[in-house]
């Protein structure tokens, strides 16, 4: 490849990376670069078909390899096997898929396993370009949402990416009617909480089947920051009570809480 030819793939390169500049470290783009640079032009430029297809040496259905990459690649954590890999040239190759399929009937699981994994990237990009895909389904046996489950386990990273779909439920809630901002609450998960409670139509006082709010969780649990993080919420409910009458305050002085418990009595005679 000569000077000019090398220069211009460069160009195209850094072109292609500039939108994954809150993504990628310099080591990234580096090892990237280092991949592609002894490669033809065409096959540098990550939109080019056969570049998808000598990439990957996909040999199975050459006349359409992009699918057989976006299988590949989603394959990993579908059979839950965790092989997905992480690297850029993977995220580039995979958007440029979504893109020229936006309707791909992608599998749940993955997403799922993603989620549980906080592989943020291929979130962000699943949101930004699947057309057609119903990022408010829900797992067959509990009824999580995949903002739940980021919630439940404390994926900062993929919250903040599904949060970026505009037709995200953010109150939907479990099969118990445990909401995203419940479960964050009950783990503990104070990073969840606080986005949570910093987006608007966010249903703070919303209880599960037993009229538990995530305030009261919180208090029953001891959970200090998050009881504090929910005070804050101009629309907190400080005397909504589960179904046998027991207030969040009752159940901060049923198990001693202390802290939680002047806090609260603070927050009554502020109102």
């Amino acid at each position: 490849m000569g000077s000019n030819q090398s220069n211009q793939a460069k160009k195209i390169l850094v072109l292609e990376l500039v939108q994954y500049s809150d993504y990628l470290s310099l080591m990234d783009l580096c090892e990237l670069y280092d991949i592609c640079k002894n490669m033809p032009l065409s096959m540098v430029y990550f939109k080019n078909k056969n570049y998808i297809y000598d990439f990957y040496q996909i040999k199975e259905n050459p006349s359409t390899p992009e699918i057989g990459s976006l299988r590949m690649i989603s394959g990993g954590l579908t059979e839950g096997s965790g092989s997905l890999r992480k690297t850029p040239a993977d995220l580039i190759l995979f958007e440029s898929i979504l893109k020229i399929y936006p309707s791909y009937n992608f599998d749940p699981v993955f997403l799922f396993n993603a989620v549980k994994k906080d592989y943020s990237r291929y979130i962000y990009l699943l949101t930004k370009y699947l057309i057609n895909f119903d990022f408010n389904i829900t797992s067959s046996e509990h009824g999580w949402t995949f903002l739940w489950t980021a919630c439940r386990y404390g994926k900062t990273k993929s919250l903040k990416a599904l949060l970026n779909h505009p037709k995200i439920d953010i109150n939907k809630a479990s099969n118990y009617d445990i909401t995203p901002l419940h479960i964050a609450c009950s783990m503990n998960n104070t990073e969840c909480v606080e986005i949570l409670l910093s987006m608007p139509g966010l249903d703070v006082n919303k209880s599960d089947k037993e009229e538990i709010s995530p305030l009261f969780a919180a208090c029953w649990c001891g959970y200090t920051e998050c009881v504090k993080l929910l005070l804050n919420h101009p629309e907190i409910n400080i005397y909504k009570s589960k179904n046998d009458g027991m207030s969040p305050l009752n159940a901060a002085l049923r198990n001693n809480r202390s802290e939680i418990i002047e806090l609260l009595n603070k927050k009554i005679e502020q109102n």
